[in-house]
């Protein structure tokens, strides 16, 4: 638990208001950055700018089926 090689976070920002979840978003990429054990996260989010915004990789869960992965910038 002190040293996840992956971050799982299910809607970390979901009852936050914007500045907020900004700052949550922040604190989470400082921490990927600065971890030497921590490789990648995994974010469940229904907020597709938060997605555009932090994601490297999109995996869209639509009815129930996941659609292809797809790379983002």
């Amino acid at each position: 638990l002190l040293q996840p090689e992956v971050l799982l976070l299910d809607e970390p920002t979901a009852a936050l208001d914007a500045q907020s979840a900004r700052n949550v978003e922040a604190l989470v990429q400082t921490y990927l950055q600065e971890s030497p054990h921590t490789r990648a996260s995994v974010w469940v989010t229904h907020d597709e700018q938060q997605a555009n915004r932090i994601a490297d990789w999109q995996l869209l869960i639509q009815a129930g089926r996941a659609e292809e992965p797809r790379r983002v910038g």
